[in-house]
């Protein structure tokens, strides 16, 4: 294949490598008996867990850190014995909670910190033994449906934060933990200086990005680890400086790569020299930004928007 001709055709060649390359079935590190789960680490006992890790005898969760006996939850830390549960920290025996943390024994609760065997509660502090926020009196009976009903009234007229932020500074988003100057950014904890930014973990100055930890300086990235210095790059870990690039592991100055390890200096999938991979990049570069296309992950020709799953998300 001549210079030229990569220059040229490089979105077409892109398509074609990706459509030759194999994947990783699962993303999964050291865990034990879990093998249903994708994107995990040092899991024992699961089963149909997705970005997990630390957890034990866990199963139907997604986010879940640190925990075990969970079923059915989202974005759950340091738990145990919970169900149907999101976005809470250190709870034990708990159902249907949100946006809790510390508690013990409470159903159907939301925006609750440090409460006891409470029900159908919303917005309390260090309560305990209460329903609908009153003290529990004796004798009552009610109903699941009349129940669920008083909780949800119960929600509506409850104060509550514009945003469940802890501990940070100049930020706009929700679910914010230890962070400091992030603008449109959710679920990201020990972050600093991010914009569009979802569900990360200690990354520094990155934009657009999703699901990454531990990284900086990335854009436009999405299920990255130890990530740095890189843009457009999807599923790559423990990698720096790449672009366009896919399934790429423990590799520096890639573009436009599928499916590779330990490499350094490839385009295409190809070796280079240092001085020729930089030389090539750049005339590649100067084209894609000549023709209108460089910045832009997802272009229709490699991506159609027929094989998305919009017409699940935005179904009439």
């Amino acid at each position: 294949m001549t210079e030229d001709n990569i220059i040229e055709n490089f979105w077409a060649q892109l398509m074609e490598l990706q459509r030759s390359q194999p994947r990783l079935g699962l993303g999964t590190l050291v865990n034990e008996n879990s093998r249903y789960t994708n994107f995990t680490d040092r899991c024992k006992n699961c089963y149909l867990l997705t970005n997990a890790w630390n957890n034990e005898d866990c199963m139907h969760g997604r986010s879940i850190s640190f925990s075990k006996d969970c079923v059915d939850c989202e974005k759950v830390t340091k738990s145990t014995l919970c169900y149907e549960c999101i976005d809470c920290i250190n709870c034990y025996n708990c159902n249907s909670l949100q946006e809790c943390e510390d508690c013990t024994d409470c159903t159907l609760g939301y925006d609750l910190k440090g409460c006891k065997n409470c029900y159908g509660c919303v917005g309390l502090r260090h309560k305990e033994n209460c329903i609908f926020n009153k003290p529990v009196p004796p004798n009552e009976s009610i109903s699941r449906q009349q129940a669920i009903e008083i909780f949800e009234e119960l929600k509506t007229k409850t104060p509550r934060l514009y945003a469940n932020n802890q501990n940070v500074e100049n930020v706009t988003g929700d679910l914010l933990r230890n962070s400091k100057n992030l603008q449109n950014c959710f679920i990201m904890e020990g972050c600093q200086d991010c914009s569009h930014c979802l569900e990360c973990v200690e990354v520094t100055d990155t934009l657009d990005t999703e699901f990454c930890e531990y990284g900086g300086f990335n854009y436009e990235c999405l299920s990255a680890w130890k990530l740095r210095s890189s843009n457009y790059c999807s599923f790559c870990w423990e990698s720096s400086d790449l672009e366009y690039c896919e399934h790429v592991f423990r590799s520096n100055h890639c573009f436009g790569c599928v499916f590779l390890n330990h490499k350094e200096y490839h385009i295409l999938n190809q070796p280079c020299s240092r001085e020729e991979y930089f030389r090539l990049k750049n005339r590649i570069l100067d084209k894609l930004k000549a023709d209108g296309a460089y910045g832009k992950k997802f272009l229709p020709s490699i991506y159609p928007y027929e094989d998305t799953i919009a017409n699940d998300v935005w179904s009439k």
